[in-house]
């Protein structure tokens, strides 16, 4: 794994940074062709229980993959996350008012052009 890393980087033009201990016993399969640099890097830690961020525009951090959904973990290096359900609302809609929380106040009713609200599902 660390040497896929290691030629990733410098193909890609990016540091890649992790601890050594997460890549110990791990293999990676590789990646040859054509594909964004985030492509190419979620085929290279496929399967292998690792996970990476954008920590900057030229900086990756891997790290051991701990988010799951349903007890199984993403295969493409991409970190899974609960649903949530997001709701809108329309100030020139007949079907109602807004709830209170995206109601202004001061000033009497002066509501925002549009609003949206997310919850967990």
């Amino acid at each position: 794994m660390s040497q896929a890393l290691t030629i990733y980087g410098r193909q890609a033009g990016l540091q890649v940074t992790y601890l050594a201990s997460i890549a110990t016993g791990k293999t990676s399969g590789g990646f040859s062709g054509s594909a964004t640099s985030g492509e190419a890097l979620g085929r290279i830690l496929a399967g292998s229980g690792l996970a990476y961020s954008f920590t900057n525009s030229t900086t990756i951090a891997i790290v051991a993959q701990e988010a799951t959904v349903d007890g199984a973990a993403a295969e493409d290096g991409a970190t899974p996350l609960q649903a949530i359900a997001v709701q809108g609302v329309n100030p020139n809609s007949t079907l109602g008012a807004p709830p209170p929380s995206l109601r202004r106040r001061a000033g009497g009713d002066r509501r925002p052009s549009s609003a949206c609200w997310a919850t967990a599902a």
